[in-house]
């Protein structure tokens, strides 16, 4: 009878999850995508956040990265849909107004995009957590 005592609560703190779980979903659903062969259309000052599918930085910061999101207007998860070039020194990106001169360095990798230009660029975890958090 004490085995059901203390089963009980958890049993009954289950439903609370899936419901949280349910809204973090319809959260996700709210966030800005954007292709990266059009991120450059886009008009304003705007942040742009890239990712890669299996990046232990990218996953430690993810939760972050989407409450910020959903605070501001202008953030985006690039998609990227066509072929990204990799290059060494993240300031030559300074000043880019097409995806096909963007140069990644590393992953994840936080754009500052004003008038269709990258104005600034953060890589890795530290650069992008002293900006945004």
């Amino acid at each position: 009878m004490k085995f059901c005592w203390i089963i009980l609560p958890f049993l009954l703190s289950g439903c609370e999850v899936s419901s949280f779980s349910n809204e973090i979903s319809l959260k996700k659903q709210e966030l800005n995508h954007v292709k990266l062969s059009i991120l450059f259309s886009l008009e304003g000052e705007l942040y742009a956040y890239l990712a890669k599918d299996g990046c232990i930085s990218c996953a430690a910061i993810e939760e972050q990265i989407q409450t910020i999101a959903l605070q501001m207007d202008e953030f985006y998860f690039v998609d990227i849909d066509v072929d990204i070039l990799l290059g060494y020194r993240k300031e030559d990106n300074i000043g880019v107004d097409n995806y096909l001169d963007l140069r990644l360095t590393g992953y994840p990798t936080l754009l500052f995009l004003k008038d269709q230009q990258v104005k600034n660029i953060y890589v890795g975890i530290n650069e992008i957590s002293r900006i945004l958090f």
